[in-house]
This record gives structure tokens, sequence and C-alpha cells, in this order.
């Protein structure tokens, strides 16, 4: 009785204490790409994110990090040994950052070139935990620099894959066609969006040359499944719109996560206390019937 009790035990969800933010919080005053302790110095270093392992081909194969980066400021050139000159804004082209609500620090994920995953751990998870992420994305293009992307101009699109543990979120996506990615920047645009995508590989809508398509905000659930993978919260870029020299971004600014976790419903709870005084008085009976049988 006491099992068959148990088993129909059901699980409600209740919430930790808060939203629990996600920061992005640079080592120093200067934007810079993202890179482990052990490169540059450890002057590249962003608390708590990790920056994929990116392979280029050749004799010998050359292992690098992906084009993804902190930035401090909007008009501010990012340092790239040995190129200088990354920025999201132009004198033309102003506040795709550092407005009062989407203030930089920002990461800047290229959808274009050398892509590869930015992570994060997110502490104190377990299996069946619902987790619950918010942040900011927009889609924006490089839109000055002395590299080599030259005029850096032609329409361009910037789609963020997120997955936890390994995982694809459940719910709060935007579907795409087959070239992949969770969330499309161009989807969910506020503003410089255009349908002339037709000679860049059909995906329409994208985003007009050297426009930025605001930011929206996005909440993605995931269901916590894998114990020992489950912590590790990943974005990565990319653009199916990809031309060259038209390296496109994906920022992400505010983010912040919730959990609940599955716990017994209280009739339940009382279903099974009340099974087990059942079976605690029908064993007492029978001892005493029992003994009484001996005497």
């Amino acid at each position: 009785m006491a099992l068959a009790l148990a088993s129909t035990v059901a699980a409600t969800a209740a919430a930790h204490a808060s939203v629990i933010p996600i920061p992005i919080s640079p080592t120093g005053s200067n934007s810079y790409q993202i890179l482990p302790s052990s490169v540059n110095g450890g002057a590249n270093v962003l608390s708590n994110w990790t920056n994929g392992v990116y392979s280029v081909s050749g004799h010998p194969p050359i292992t690098t990090y992906g084009y993804n980066f902190a930035l401090q400021s909007a008009t501010s050139a990012v340092t790239i040994t040995p190129q200088t000159g990354l920025k999201m804004d132009s004198a033309t082209v102003s506040n795709d950052l550092g407005t009062t609500s989407n203030p930089a620090p920002v990461l800047a994920l290229d959808a274009d070139y050398q892509q590869a995953a930015v992570t994060t751990s997110l502490s104190g998870l377990a299996a069946g935990d619902i987790v619950t992420l918010t942040f900011d994305f927009a889609g924006d293009q490089q839109k000055q620099g002395s590299d080599s992307c030259g005029g850096c101009t032609g329409n361009f699109d910037a789609l963020l894959d997120v997955t936890l543990g390994g995982a694809s979120a459940s719910s709060g996506l935007t579907a795409l066609n087959s070239t992949g990615g969770d969330l499309d920047a161009a989807k969910g645009a506020s503003q410089d969006t255009t349908t002339s995508c037709a000679t860049e590989n059909g995906h329409t809508p994208c985003i007009t040359s050297q426009g930025f398509s605001g930011w929206e905000t996005e909440s993605l659930t995931f269901t916590v499944n894998n114990t020992s993978t489950n912590d590790v919260l990943s974005f990565l870029a990319s653009d199916p719109n990809a031309v060259a020299q038209d390296p496109a971004f994906a920022l992400l600014d505010n983010l912040s996560f919730t959990v609940t976790s599955p716990v017994p419903e209280p009739n339940s709870l009382l279903l099974l206390s009340t099974g087990l005084l059942g079976l605690s008085g029908y064993m007492r009976m029978r001892s005493k019937s029992g003994v009484a049988a001996k005497a």
C-alpha cells in the first residue's frame, strides 16, 4: 500500500528565492576579445565566461579562439592583435549600445568569422529543475575598423543558438528555417530590417547593411536532465546571410535566470502519510494477532 501511494506523488514547481543575475564583468576598462588567462598575459579574461576554441586549417593547424568580445563602449576600438578597430557604432550610427536599458559592457559574438560558443556555468542546479533564462538580444554589424573587413557592408542577420547542458530550450524560441539557430535578430527586429535578401541564401527578413535590429528581451525555458553537465550555458552566433566581409554580431546583455524545483504536492503528501499510517496500524494489528495466537 505504501509503495502504491508513494508512486502517486506528483511534482509541482516551487521557485528558488529570486532572479539570479549572470554578470558581464570585464577585468579592465577596455573592450577586448575574450581569451583564457594563459593567453596575452591574462589581460583579456572575462570573469566566469569561457570563449570556445576555433581551429584554423593549415600546415600545421592553428588553434585560436572565437571572435567573441566584451565591449565596454559602443564607439571605442577593440584591440585585436595584430588588428585594431572593431566597433559597433560609427559617426553616423549611434546608440546601438550604451543606452539606459542596455549599458555597456555587453557580449558581442561574431556570427560570420571564427565562430565559437561562449559558455558560463549556472550553479546549484539538479535534475528535474526548470530554468528560465532571460536576456536582451540584438543583431548588429561592425561599423568601422582598420582590419580586413574593409567597408564592413552587406545585408546581414544574427542567429543565436542557446543550450543548457547540451539541451535546447523547450519554449520561448523563434521558429527558423533550416539554417538553424534558436533566436533570429531580424525576425524580432524593431528597426532597420529589409526583405531584399534573395541574393543572400534566401533567408528573410534580414537587417539592412550597417543597420541595427534593436534590442529584444528573450525568455527561454530549459528542463535539467543531465546532472553531470546540466550547469553549462552556451551561446553560439551564426549568420545565414553571410557573404564576404559583412561581419554580423549577436549582442547579449542583462542576463539572469530563475530556477523552479519539483516538490511533492500537499495533497499527495497527505495521501502518502495516510497510507503509511494505515500500513503501520495494519502491522501492529498483525503483530498483536500473532502474539495472541501463540498465547
